[in-house]
């Protein structure tokens, strides 16, 4: 009886705990002064060396349908693969979150791995107009970064 009281406080502990984990905002990587147009942003992994990562690219020119794509994979710290899991999942000094559920590709031309996210830790490429001062005037360019938003 007294064992399953000890189990049943720290479950309660751990959902308090829980239930009081804020939102947080990580920015992954700054890609400088371009303009990003359709962006895509996705999980990727490596289940061999339980790694993971967070595949970003986007288009140069929104005119141009031949444009240059440009195309970065991102380390993030605690982001890893789960074996046991199946999952991606980071670890933050808080809490563990699962941001994506891994599985394999069913048909024989399509090998790999299919990552679907779980809404958990969303992912987003921005481009905003910014002051720049050159030490002579200053100018609006446009900046472009990539977050992950990990949900509470």
């Amino acid at each position: 009886m007294k064992k399953s009281g000890v189990l049943l406080g720290a479950a309660m502990l751990a959902l308090v705990g829980m239930a009081h984990s804020q939102p947080v905002t990580i920015t992954l990587v700054e890609h400088g002064t371009v303009h990003a147009y359709h962006p895509q942003t996705k999980f990727q992994i490596n289940p061999e060396l339980g790694r993971a990562w967070v595949h970003v690219s986007f288009k140069l020119d929104d005119l141009w349908q031949e444009a240059p794509m440009r195309s970065q994979r991102v380390a993030v710290e605690g982001l890893r693969f789960d074996a046991e899991q199946s999952a991606v999942v980071l670890s933050l000094p808080d809490r563990e979150v699962t941001c994506a559920t891994v599985s394999d590709r069913r048909f024989p031309r399509l090998a790999g791995h299919r990552i679907e996210p779980t809404g958990m830790c969303k992912l987003e490429t921005v481009t905003t107009r910014e002051p720049f001062d050159n030490g002579f005037f200053v100018s609006n360019q446009d900046v472009t970064r990539t977050f992950l938003h990990v949900q509470s």
